[in-house]
């Protein structure tokens, strides 16, 4: 009697099985069942009664050798034995959420079999009778690396939403260390790169450094901050990602800065990376063919007679003794955003510096290799008055002659008779009635 009990048991759990399908036989689409309600019924496989698992053990030699997963087959519903399946252990379609869709996941893992009716895809009861037989296609976490050596998946991963979809889902489900060094991340021109050729965060330079946007491979800044704000371990794996090391950047610009001196010669190329170097405080300067803005359009290289405008640098400029050539000013679009900074940066990095009445002085007044310049310049009698007066306003500012101003600076002199520009090293008299007096007398020589 034992024996019979255990083969009607045994009985009842195939019989159990046969019925069970013909419930999911859908020849008439009105009297079809709801698939996932038929799977509720499913016997749980970890049943542990005696007469539990004589049903079990009829139940699942039945089970195993039918037609009894409910698939989707070019377009068409279809039943399909266990060892046609593919069950996704990997969470990546067989989820509330998935993030391919059927088509995808067949053009990306070119994986052989059929996924289960998306009914009942994430249904307890069908993975847990697929993994008790252990004959289907298994697709999990070891799989995923492959879809990177499929190019139309790293087409699809150049989308942004798909983007912030797939590393969301590495991110939860705890894959995203096997993904490092794998180029799935999106770069800011739509490019694919790994994590380490890769910045994550240069906002604050992007301005100032666009027009070397290929130089710049950074992360998408959409898919930084979507992830960052639906998962919050995003942002702790931004050390992962190639760091910005500002000096370095700078320093392989300009050590091969011949390659890319044309994209300087604009105005506002020019000011963003100066202003970049002063926010940053480069402290090697800028090269000696650097391309700067003057302010009356002309395009300089380095900073040779290149000033910051002021007040006392304007009014020396504009005097008719000097020349033009010695003195530029650079633009003041250089000095739009972080004046103060620009301008502390331009003086103490680059030599370029607002002129002070010392340093017209020195520069220019003083400097002996200006001088007979200058003395050229002041051969009117306007020029003249003009030089002479201007040391008159700042001769506190003013030292000792040089031999070469003492020969080299002139006057317009006059013996009463004739007149001449004599250099500062002879003595000339005031023009006053002493002086014309002592200048009629016969005995007093020529000269």
């Amino acid at each position: 009697n034992v024996r019979w009990n255990d083969y009607v048991m045994e009985q009842c759990g195939s019989t159990f099985a046969k019925w069970w399908k013909s419930l999911l036989v859908q020849d008439d689409e009105d009297a079809a069942y709801d698939i996932e309600s038929v799977f509720d019924i499913l016997p749980n496989i970890e049943n542990n009664s005696n007469y539990g698992k004589l049903f079990l053990k009829g139940f699942l030699q039945q089970i195993k050798e039918i037609s009894c997963i409910p698939v989707i087959q070019d377009g068409k519903y279809e039943l399909v034995k266990m060892n046609d399946v593919i069950l996704d252990d990997s969470g990546i379609i067989a989820s509330e959420h998935p993030i391919f869709t059927e088509e995808e996941f067949y053009l990306f893992t070119r994986f052989k079999g059929t996924l289960p009716h998306k009914g009942i895809r994430c249904h307890t009861r069908l993975n847990s009778l697929l993994k008790h037989f252990n004959i289907s296609k298994v697709f999990n976490g070891r799989h995923l690396t492959d879809l990177c050596e499929n190019h139309h998946f790293i087409e699809w991963l150049k989308n942004k939403d798909n983007s912030i979809k797939f590393l969301g889902f590495l991110v939860e489900h705890g894959y995203i260390d096997n993904f490092w060094n794998y180029p799935i991340f999106l770069r800011n021109n739509g490019s694919l790169g790994r994590a380490d050729n890769t910045y994550y965060d240069i906002d604050k330079y992007v301005d100032d450094l666009s027009f070397l946007a290929n130089d710049l491979p950074r992360l998408d800044q959409q898919v930084r901050d979507t992830l960052t704000e639906k998962h919050r371990e995003w942002a702790s794996y931004s050390r992962r990602f190639k760091p910005f090391m500002a000096y370095e950047f700078a320093r392989n610009i300009f050590m091969q800065f011949n390659n890319f001196r044309k994209k300087f010669m604009s105005k506002e190329n020019s000011s963003h990376f100066l202003h970049f170097l002063a926010l940053t405080q480069y402290s090697d300067g800028i090269p000696e063919n650097y391309p700067l803005c003057m302010n009356d359009g002309e395009i300089l290289s380095g900073n040779h007679s290149v000033y910051q405008e002021s007040d006392e640098a304007l009014a020396f400029a504009a005097h008719s003794w000097v020349d033009k050539s010695w003195i530029h000013f650079i633009h003041n679009e250089y000095f739009v955003r972080d004046a103060e900074t620009v301008k502390a940066y331009l003086s103490s990095r680059c030599g370029i510096k607002p002129l002070t009445t010392n340093d017209c002085y020195k520069s220019f007044i003083a400097n002996d290799k200006l001088v007979g310049k200058i003395s050229d310049r002041i051969k009117t009698a306007d020029s003249s008055k003009d030089f002479y007066l201007y040391l008159s306003d700042i001769q506190d500012e003013i030292g000792n002659f040089t031999p070469t101003m003492r020969q080299s600076y002139t006057l317009l002199s006059t013996d009463s008779k004739n007149e001449d520009w004599l250099p500062i090293t002879r003595t000339i008299f005031w023009d006053d009635d002493e002086w014309c007096e002592m200048t009629a007398q016969p005995w007093m020589p020529d000269n």
